[in-house]
């Protein structure tokens, strides 16, 4: 379904529009709650209700009790679909798009780099979402604040705000205990957390540990065997009062994931609907991640923020593989490093005009390693490769600087922006002729946004903004696309997008509402195809195409205790591919995200202390499938992904000051499903038992 095809849903999403006021008093719960308060859509704090930006928030209850993951806690978010290849690696596609073209923010610091995967990886799992306050997903192209690679959307996990003592404050201590327990996930989990402050600062530290069981489905499939995995998280962060109105901010994060398997291509695999089993005598992924930053932020009042942080993110990826191949037992072992140093400035400042002007630079320099290594039994030696995943000794360099300003003329409201983005590969090892490669690019991209504010704070805009991403490292010298093989290519050109978007949120009495239709336009989009009839290499090349989709967001206030909210969206989208014998045409970009709705009822009790929840998540059938989809017969069946409904029923209860249980009850009816693209299936009948002391 094309965008011109979507336009006659339009005049139906365009009736919820006619209200004008919103209510003096309305639901907290999600979508469209009126305290919350959002970071991303401006860089610094703001009412959601009065940002023109497509937003949807993941507060702290979902991420400390149903959600397992950062990543999976998107579930139900409009234009989400979050495909897990296994229990540790699990990837959101945002707007149509997944890996490197969506942006992933931890308190302002970007954690994308050049070695990222560009299909659904495993990196988002490497953040400990039971650590942080809230998340925050700014769907669309966001490309002039953020970086100009921000395509599918922004998402920010956002740490809780930690605040100095006044000056004459004592020591002051406080904690946390958090825990989890889930049935069909075979898994459990805590996290410590304790925090002190003083005169002028303020200190927390925090662990966290999770085990993972056997993934247990829905239906007839049941356990699903060797698909377990643990990590363990820790962080200290510090602030200090340097002035009124000047905070200095030190962050250090660390992950470690040891072990998780990546079962669907191994003889642990299990066929489902006739997808095939795999040949691997086993798989396995190690991630270490480490985070540091320094950041300064300042404010005199209102309209005069901002802040520079110095940040140095180490990854380090490992994978080990045994398969017998010819009758001849491999074991290879491969990995990579990434170190990154980045330097952040963000500043707006208010004018005597009336100009609002937000502007800032952005630089990353990463130094980049691989390895690989391979034991035969009929040589019975290992042997080293001239590199691993990716160039084995190589650096990539982006700097970036923007401007926006915002002004008024009458109830309009113009923001334009441009952002400069200068990159550098320099790969000085490739298993490739020639060994070494060089390349620099650089664009200006541009975008606007008009918003017209309407009465009581009710927002309509459109906008049209461009995005840019130059080839990656992994995109010039990558040699394994994790199930084939991949070539370095040192002739692809960079990626270009416009993307189109018309908004709507506000409420009137007791309803709110978003309503967001959009349109990308791909240019020169790096897509890989299947080359041979079993597509065990892939050949990489620039396509054109499009994606478009519709929003769809209300929440509405039944009565004091009582509110009902629903999501729902659909998309569409295509881009250039090519067949075995070189013969182009236009095919369904991968994983398409099929249309989706999602419903709560939830019921505050008169004892405020206790909460209900009902839910309902239905998603349609994938069958429009892209030639990479046609050929993963281990994950896709052979005419597509079924379609699904499955429902929850979640009770909170504050036992005492501090103390809450929470209770959930996932798939009620044990429905056996899959998400679309996915190497494992949902959890089936699921019980948790989420508990928190603060102290």
């Amino acid at each position: 379904m094309r965008l011109f095809d979507m336009l006659h849903l339009l005049p139906a999403a365009l009736s919820l529009l006619c209200p004008q006021e919103l209510p003096q008093e309305g639901t907290q719960e999600n979508p469209l709650a009126p305290d919350d308060i959002v970071v991303t859509a401006s860089a610094f704090a703001a009412d959601p209700l009065t940002e023109p930006w497509a937003i949807s928030l993941v507060p702290t209850a979902t991420l400390a009790t149903t959600a397992r993951t950062l990543s999976e806690s998107l579930r139900g978010l409009p234009s989400v679909s979050v495909q897990k290849t296994a229990q540790g690696q699990s990837s959101p596609y945002l707007r149509g798009l997944t890996g490197y073209h969506n942006l992933l923010l931890v308190d302002g610091v970007r954690l994308n780099h050049s070695a990222m995967r560009p299909g659904p990886n495993q990196y988002w799992s490497t953040v400990d979402s039971w650590a942080l306050d809230r998340v925050e997903f700014l769907r669309g192209t966001s490309g002039i604040r953020y970086g100009a690679d921000a395509i599918g959307g922004v998402v920010h996990a956002v740490s809780n705000l930690l605040t100095p003592g006044a000056a004459d404050a004592s020591l002051q201590t406080s904690g946390m205990v958090r825990s989890r327990m889930a049935s069909a996930e075979g898994g459990w989990g805590a996290r410590l957390q304790q925090m002190q402050s003083g005169p002028d600062w303020a200190m927390q530290l925090g662990f966290t540990h999770k085990t993972w069981g056997d993934l247990h489905a829905g239906g007839s499939t049941g356990t699903q065997i060797n698909t377990g995995y643990q990590d363990d998280f820790g962080d200290l962060r510090f602030v200090r009062r340097l002035d009124d109105d000047l905070n200095l901010r030190l962050n250090l994060q660390r992950v470690r994931q040891v072990d998780v398997p990546r079962t669907h291509k191994t003889i642990d695999g299990f066929s489902w609907m006739g997808t095939s089993v795999g040949s691997e005598l086993w798989r396995l992924h190690d991630q270490d991640r480490d985070l540091y930053s320094a950041a300064l932020d300042w404010g005199h009042g209102a309209r005069e923020r901002g802040s520079l942080t110095l940040s140095l993110h180490r990854h380090e990826e490992r994978r080990d593989r045994a398969r017998i191949k010819s009758d001849d037992f491999r074991n290879d072992r491969q990995g990579f490093s990434v170190d990154d140093w980045g330097l952040n400035w963000r500043e707006e400042r208010g004018l005597d005009s009336g100009l609002l002007l937000r502007y800032g630079a952005e630089i990353h320099h990463e130094r980049v390693h691989s390895w690989k290594s391979e034991w035969r039994d009929s040589t019975g030696v290992w042997s080293d490769n001239i590199q691993g995943p990716v160039a084995a000794d190589a650096t990539y360099s982006t700097i970036a600087a923007y401007i926006e300003p915002s002004f008024d003329v009458g109830a309009l409201t113009i923001e334009p922006g441009l952002r400069f983005t200068h990159v550098g590969l320099n790969a000085n090892v490739v298993d490739f002729t020639p060994s070494a490669y060089t390349q620099t690019w650089d664009a200006l991209t541009a975008g606007v946004r008009a918003t017209f504010w309407g009465n009581n704070d009710s927002i309509t805009w459109l906008s049209a903004t461009q995005g840019f991403r130059a080839p990656s490292l992994y995109d010039a010298t990558s040699t394994d696309e994790t199930s084939v093989a991949d070539s370095p290519d040192f002739t692809l050109e960079p990626e270009h997008f416009l993307q189109f978007e018309f908004g709507r949120k506000g409420g009137h009495g007791k309803l709110r509402y978003e309503v967001v239709l959009w349109h990308t336009m791909i240019q020169d989009m790096i897509v890989r195809s299947p080359e041979g009839s079993g597509g065990v290499d892939v050949l990489k090349d620039n396509g054109d195409g499009f994606l478009n989709g519709l929003e769809l967001s209300a929440a509405f206030e039944l009565d004091e205790t009582w509110s009902l909210s629903a999501v729902a969206s659909l998309m569409n989208g295509e881009v250039d591919q090519w067949t075995a014998d070189g013969f182009e045409l236009r095919k369904p970009v991968d994983r398409l995200v099929p249309m989706s709705f999602y419903s709560s009822l939830t019921h505050h009790f008169d004892d405020s202390d206790s909460s209900f929840e009902a839910w309902v998540w239905a998603v349609g059938r994938s069958d429009e499938l892209s030639l990479r989809d046609e050929l993963d017969t281990s994950r896709i069946p052979q005419d597509g992904t079924p379609g699904f409904a499955t429902s929850g029923l979640t009770w909170s209860k504050v036992i005492r000051a501090g103390n809450t249980l929470t209770v959930s009850l996932e798939n009620l009816f044990d429905k056996d499903y899959r998400v679309h693209g996915s190497g494992l299936n949902g959890a089936g009948r699921n019980l948790i038992v989420a508990w928190e002391v603060r102290y």
